[in-house]
């Protein structure tokens, strides 16, 4: 499986980064409900380890709050490799909307 690493440097503190991950999450899950499915998520501090099903095709990984930077790390399926870039830019513009200070 092709992998997909992702880091959106960011100017919050851990905890606020943190905080505004973890309430995003439930929010994304129900915009996405019509496509998402056995999602399964586990937080150990400050790290995400999750997995779920869209589209039919199974994606797992990390995502990792640190103190300046957000690190998602995941595996795509060979498929989905082909839209490797426009998922990225999709994350990488989400998150950053999301870390970003106000």
């Amino acid at each position: 499986m092709p992998k997909l690493e992702i880091k959106i440097a960011h100017s919050l503190s851990q905890p606020e980064a943190l905080s505004r991950i973890k309430n995003f999450l439930p929010e994304f899950k129900a915009q996405h409900a019509d496509r998402i499915s056995d999602m399964e998520e586990s937080w150990n501090g400050n790290i995400n380890t999750f997995s779920f099903k869209v589209s039919g095709f199974h994606i797992n990984g990390t995502l990792d709050v640190e103190n300046d930077y957000l690190l998602i790390n995941g595996s795509l399926p060979l498929l989905a490799s082909m839209f490797s870039s426009t998922i990225e830019s999709t994350i990488r513009e989400k998150a950053e909307m999301l870390l970003r200070k106000e």
